[in-house]
């Protein structure tokens, strides 16, 4: 479990819920309707070159889909995943306070837009057609492995018969 601003971030919660789904309701076909990750001062991230390294997004995104993707390998019925939002967006809530997206909206600077570093992995999911991930093993040895997921989870990831690498 992360925590972020005092909210609790547990991606295993949308494996639980899809397997009690599987479980309880065979039949029942959902998908993950707003999931994303508001970030208050992200422009404190910003590199020299003015583009904000918001790697825990990638991280935060990268370990919902893992978990969706075992959901659905484990027969859960998720046919979608929409990320909460594309862009840095207002709310009702809290105006731009917290800043979602993987598209920054510069307010200081006549509300220009640019990609932060998590648009580039982003389109990297879509495009690559292998999902690759790093396993951890006890101790401080690790392996990466390739998993080639079956079709239903990649269509489920949004590209069809692709497999996106997150």
């Amino acid at each position: 479990i992360i925590q972020s601003r005092g909210w609790e971030i547990y991606p295993q919660g949308l494996y639980d819920f899809g397997m009690d789904c599987a479980k309880n309701y065979p039949d029942l076909e959902w998908f993950v309707s707003e999931n994303g990750i508001g970030i208050m001062d992200e422009y404190k991230n910003r590199d020299a070159e003015g583009t904000i390294q918001d790697d825990y997004r990638v991280d935060f995104v990268r370990q919902h889909l893992e978990w969706v993707a075992k959901a659905i390998d484990e027969g859960a019925k998720c046919r979608g995943y929409h990320y909460w939002a594309v862009i840095d967006n207002w709310s009702w809530a809290n105006a731009f306070k917290n800043r979602y997206g993987f598209v920054e909206v510069d307010l200081m600077d006549g509300y220009k837009r640019r990609l932060k570093k998590s648009a580039a992995w982003l389109k990297q999911v879509g495009i690559v057609p292998v999902i690759e991930k790093v396993i951890v093993q006890q101790g401080p040895a690790q392996q990466r492995s390739t998993v080639d997921r079956n079709a239903s989870t990649a269509q489920a990831l949004g590209k069809g018969q692709a497999r996106p690498r997150y």
